[in-house]
């Protein structure tokens, strides 16, 4: 169950689409001929574009129902010319899910037309109850910060520690928030290296990289240049207070959901306060 009460996750566009359907051919047909009727039709009209869609869904006792294709694949004469080996079946046009569902709501909704498959990712868009609280603590001390000076903290969720945190202290346009804390995580594990490499315990972890397995807490959305940044630094998590206009983690853009990148990660907005 979700407990993330006072955080929104800012998801990709395909799972906040509303439904969108397509015309298909189903089948009418006794039970006593559905595993005949269903040899044919996966060898004929294998379901490729509609793949997350159920071929057969139960009518009543004696018959069953079978998706045959979509209706644009092929005209009525030529699909009864196929079937001409049945008997006593009825094809009717129905609207399904053009699109397979990606999130619970979506499932719900969308199922109801024609059932559909469903592959649940575990908390992939919730927060639990100690990591909502864990949240809403760095939310207080933003919040009691000037959010024009857009303060952000690097925190590590393992240890629940501030690594590192700062704030705009300049009008030079590469010192944004973003762009200063993954310098200052750079600092750090650069002297973390030079003192392990002093005493011969160095060892090369990809764990070490930058902000890998590191949250964000900010108040104000990044913009494109400082997504990009944590996009290549790592990060795992990002948290912001207020929209920009021109932020790339859901006003904008969604640089974060874009399957192109080579890294992704989770961004939740605080709710505003009613």
């Amino acid at each position: 169950m979700s407990e993330s009460l006072n955080w929104i996750p800012i998801l990709s566009i395909e799972k906040t689409r509303t439904l969108e359907t397509i015309k298909v051919y189903i089948i009418s047909i006794s039970n006593k001929k559905t595993q005949s009727l269903l040899k044919l039709l996966d060898s004929k009209f294998p379901l490729k574009d509609l793949y997350f869609l159920k071929r057969i869904q139960k009518l009543n006792q004696s018959h069953n129902q079978l998706i045959v294709c979509k209706e644009c694949d092929i005209d009525l004469e030529s699909l009864n010319t196929i079937l001409n080996e049945f008997e006593d079946y009825s094809i009717d046009i129905i609207e399904v899910s053009k699109y397979p569902a990606l999130t619970r709501s979506q499932f719900d909704d969308w199922r109801l037309l024609w059932p559909m498959t469903f592959h649940i990712t575990p908390h992939q868009d919730e927060l639990n109850l100690s990591e909502s609280q864990s949240a809403d603590f760095y939310f207080t001390k933003l919040s009691l910060l000037d959010p024009k000076l857009n303060h952000g903290m690097i925190v590590n969720p393992k240890s629940n520690t501030i690594v590192t945190e700062t704030e705009m202290n300049s009008k030079h346009p590469l010192n944004h928030t973003v762009m200063l804390l993954i310098n200052n995580v750079s600092q750090l594990q650069l002297q973390r290296a030079d003192e392990l490499n002093a005493s011969g315990k160095r060892k090369s972890s990809l764990e070490d990289y930058l902000c890998n397995g590191f949250d964000l807490y900010i108040a104000n959305e990044p913009c494109t240049m400082c997504t990009m940044a944590l996009v290549h630094s790592r990060i795992r998590r990002v948290f912001y207070v207020n929209s920009y206009k021109y932020g790339a983690l859901g006003s904008q853009y969604q640089f974060h959901t874009h399957e192109s990148l080579n890294h992704h990660f989770q961004v939740w907005k605080r709710k505003c306060d009613e």
